[in-house]
Parts: structure tokens; C-alpha cells; sequence
């Protein structure tokens, strides 16, 4: 793994967070861990709920692990709730209004 997720690292290790330190390959474990994908096998169910059947129907191809690093990676340094949402939009290719836009980066 990068150094993508070290932000990450150092809270699992302030925080005492076990789940947090395999997530980001602070602990060891069997397998080499991304945290950016855990994020979104997790989130799934999360946004399905939240963002109802057809607009997730609509978002849900566009998940990746990229859109979530995208998003996750900057927050610790400050990412703005406006920026995830131009990033969501970019993402869709612009293919929902912004207020949907808004929801799927509330949700995120």
C-alpha cells in the first residue's frame, strides 16, 4: 500500500483502534489489507438504505476504489463537504442534479 491511508494509521494508533490499525496494514495480518475498499464493501448496504433504490441504482456502478480514496484520503487534512460533492459529480459524469449529488456526499 501507498502512503495513502497513514493518517489513518496514526488515529488507529492515538485511538487504540484495532479494526482501524488492520485496516491500514498498521497490524499485521494474513492478508494485505486496502482500506479504500473496505470502505466501500462497507458503505454499500449504508448508501443503499440512505440514498433509497433508484437514485443508488443510478450511483452504484460509479463506486470505486478510487471515488473513495478520493473522498477519504483528504478528510483528516480538512476535505470540505463541497469538495465531495464536485468529486461525487465528476465521478457520475455529471449525471445527477446537484442536490442528489449533495445526498450521495452526505451520505458518503
Amino acid at each position: 500500500m501507498d502512503a495513502s491511508s497513514s493518517a489513518y494509521q496514526i488515529m488507529s494508533y492515538f485511538l487504540l483502534d484495532y479494526e482501524l490499525g488492520r485496516s491500514t496494514n498498521l497490524l499485521k495480518d494474513k492478508v494485505i489489507r486496502d482500506l479504500y475498499k473496505d470502505i466501500l464493501y462497507d458503505i454499500k448496504p449504508h448508501l443503499y438504505k440512505t440514498l433509497g433504490e433508484s437514485l443508488y441504482e443510478i450511483v452504484e456502478p460509479h463506486l470505486t476504489r478510487k471515488l473513495m480514496k478520493k473522498i477519504y484520503m483528504p478528510i483528516v487534512y480538512g476535505k470540505t463537504h463541497f469538495s465531495a460533492i464536485n468529486d461525487v459529480e465528476q465521478a457520475l459524469e455529471y449525471s445527477i442534479s446537484r442536490s442528489d449529488a449533495s445526498k450521495v456526499a452526505g451520505a458518503l
